[in-house]
């Protein structure tokens, strides 16, 4: 870089969309000085993978490079990039439940309710994903409200991953105990997605709260749980 030579530091590898700066960053060890030096000379902070829709932002926050992150985001990185499949760094740390990552993140104007193709945003893959510290940030947040949903609700996941803690804290947050009010015949409501994956301490909780085990079209919840074997959770 420094001889003088015409040198595109966004030269793009034969076959692939992959440029320097995001080999620089990852997911092979991080170099922060080599990014640094082709951010001086030109590096262009947006142009990643395009495949799988990796920005050099999004594959410093899959290795959890805060430093870095912080760094591309001064040189004018956007904070709500999106991969292929709609995640955004956010859902990546909810994911992780790296906390520290994500407050920086939302510092800079991470947006709360995006969702990804599966229809799930922050708060529903850190309660799927057992992440306890991150959905107790979340829900002290005025943006984060505990029952938005595109497909499923927040409590919906969380009693189908069967995290009985993060489905008690929900609920004193003010999470409707069912589904929600377009239910289909295909829908579930939180306490049939507990029935059936034979989290018996979530149905306990969830029938203390007043919990229906019919859904309002008629399904049973009980029988999901005897369809899947769960014979603790019909008795």
């Amino acid at each position: 870089i420094n001889g003088g030579d015409s040198i595109n530091v966004n030269y793009q590898i034969a076959g692939t969309t992959k440029t320097p700066l995001l080999l620089a960053v990852g997911p092979l060890p991080v170099h922060t000085q080599m990014v640094q030096l082709l951010l001086e000379h030109g590096a262009h902070v947006e142009e990643g993978e395009s495949y799988h829709g990796i920005s050099p932002l999004m594959a410093a926050v899959n290795v959890q490079n805060t430093s870095l992150v912080e760094l591309l985001l001064q040189q004018g990185a956007q904070v709500n990039t999106r991969a292929a499949d709609g995640k955004t760094p956010l859902i990546q740390m909810a994911r992780a439940g790296n906390l520290s990552l994500l407050q920086l993140l939302l510092q800079w104007g991470a947006q709360v309710h995006v969702y990804d193709e599966q229809a799930k945003n922050a708060l529903m893959y850190a309660c799927s994903e057992n992440r306890w510290t991150i959905v107790q940030y979340l829900l002290t947040l005025p943006t984060v409200h505990v029952n938005d949903y595109k497909v499923d609700t927040p409590l919906w996941h969380a009693c189908a991953a069967g995290h009985v803690e993060i489905v008690q804290e929900l609920l004193h947050h003010g999470a409707h105990i069912e589904y929600r009010l377009d239910g289909t015949i295909y829908s579930t409501t939180p306490l049939m997605e507990a029935c059936e994956w034979g989290h018996v301490d979530v149905v306990e909780l969830l029938l203390y709260h007043g919990a229906s085990v019919t859904s309002r079209t008629g399904r049973k919840a009980w029988t999901l749980a005897q369809q899947s074997g769960y014979h603790r959770v019909v008795h």
